[in-house]
């Protein structure tokens, strides 16, 4: 048996970790760059080809970049479809090392470590764990932190990667998840079998493509929440939140470190059983979300993980700052403490459900020089003005009548709003005017004034 190994490289601090197992090694050898094949002999020392009993390591100190295709590949002699560990780095070097699977299907007994300036690229369908032995290590390091790719090599199919802790280990993501699937399909990072995914404060998640890419969860009782701390950038395509939890369980956080950012013609969907919106954690966001002119869609599934409806009535409890144009289709609960701004140089911010604004929650608009150009929230049910909420204006002009807010129905009103305007409360919507305090009057009509008397002493 093995017991724990840590290794130190240098002060770029790659560590390998694994639960006591009995295992032989592989290590690739080659150190120059370019493009190599994963199932040729000559670019191994120890066990080749690297088979199931087997720690995989990638970790040379590399001048150029390098490339390693067909890791698994269903096609040719002495072909790799499981190994025990897979590390991959390029600790001390610059350059870049990435492993792309091949066709075949990929297990990795006890794991990944994805470390400095390394990518792993998963095409098909792939397992990382076993039950309860899961290393699940992305590492940070900003533009060369360890990289996780999914994108599916068949255009007419999706698939799906397995994290497998065996319901009692935890996964989180401290490197780069990127999802960039094509022709419309579906690319996934399955986490059913984990307690909790989280993205933590280092983590990075990038959608991008013409698919759906997102995390799933294997449908029953075990599954946990999708944690954000660190940034998720959806930039096209679809990315999906999917817990599959028939329970009370699953769902979503953003936490007072997460950002998400959902571009123009790029969808976030978070999507949960009806017994768990109902019974379950409130889905919440606590960070930053910023519609960058994309779409945040809740959604709907029956007992059986089944697509109902995207529902409106699903609730986004809001205690940190929800900002920017684009559309929520969904409803929103805006908590103390709370920012509610839309717009992104002046636009609209469209809120397909209700929204709720309770004691010490604002909604920051800005005002243009012109009649109608402002920031707006256009909401298709209820806008409800708690006591103790505050409007923030900022900006307009003299005589200029802006339309803040628009909804099915308006109810109650700002108990604080930013001097020198005045609100009109309609029953459909919230219109406001700059009204400048007397004596900044007096003294812009005394600047006029003298600036008129001036080009007359010298016509």
């Amino acid at each position: 048996m093995r017991v724990k190994l840590t290794v130190l490289v240098a002060s770029a601090l790659f560590i390998v970790t694994s639960a006591q197992r009995a295992s032989a090694e592989s290590r690739w050898s080659t150190t120059t760059g370019g493009t190599f094949d994963w199932n040729t002999s000559g670019n191994w020392q120890g066990t080749f080809p690297p088979g199931a009993t087997d720690d995989v390591r990638i970790t040379n100190d590399l001048g150029s970049a390098q490339l390693i295709t067909n890791m698994g590949s269903s096609v040719g002699v002495n072909v790799t479809n499981a190994i025990n560990f897979l590390a991959i780095s390029n600790g001390l070097g610059s350059a870049s090392v990435t492993v792309q699977q091949g066709g075949g299907l990929f297990r990795s007994t006890f794991g990944i470590q994805i470390g400095k300036n390394a990518t792993l690229i998963l095409t098909t369908n792939s397992l990382i764990g076993t039950n309860s032995s899961l290393t699940f290590d992305l590492r940070p390091g900003g533009g060369s932190a360890g990289t996780l790719i999914l994108s599916n090599a068949s255009p007419t199919s999706g698939f799906s990667t397995f994290l497998n802790g065996g319901g009692s280990i935890s996964a989180v993501n401290a490197g780069t998840i990127a999802f960039t699937p094509v022709n419309n399909q579906l690319v996934s990072l399955n986490y059913g079998q984990v307690t909790a995914f989280t993205n933590n404060a280092n983590g990075t998640v990038v959608m991008s493509g013409s698919g759906t890419g997102g995390f799933i969860g294997n449908f029953g009782a075990n599954n946990r929440a999708f944690v954000n701390s660190g940034s998720i950038f959806v930039q096209g395509g679809t990315f999906r939140v999917d817990s599959r939890d028939a329970f009370s369980r699953g769902g979503f956080q953003n936490t007072s470190t997460g950002f998400i950012q959902v571009n123009n013609n790029a969808t976030l969907e978070l999507r949960r059983t009806t017994n768990s919106w109902l019974n379950g954690a409130t889905v919440t966001n606590q960070g930053t979300v910023f519609m960058n002119g994309g779409s945040m869609v809740l959604a709907d599934l029956d007992q059986s993980g089944n697509f109902i409806k995207t529902n409106n009535a699903r609730v986004v409890a809001n205690t940190g700052t929800f900002e920017g144009t684009g559309t929520l289709d969904g409803s929103l609960n805006g908590l103390s403490g709370s920012l509610l701004a839309p717009g992104l140089g002046f636009g609209t911010l469209n809120v397909g459900g209700s929204v709720s604004l309770l004691s010490n929650s604002a909604l920051s608009v800005e005002l243009g020089s012109l009649a109608g150009q402002n920031d707006l929230l256009a909401v298709g049910s209820n806008l409800t003005l708690s006591v103790g909420s505050i409007l923030d204006l900022s900006g307009g002009a003299i005589g200029n009548v802006y339309t803040v807010a628009t909804a099915f129905a308006v109810s109650g009103v700002f108990s604080m709003v930013t001097p020198n305007y005045t609100v009109t409360y309609d029953p459909t919507d919230i219109r406001v005017q700059f009204v400048p305090e007397p004596s900044t009057l007096m003294l812009a009509a005394a600047g006029l004034l003298g600036l008129l008397t001036l080009r007359r002493r010298n016509s």
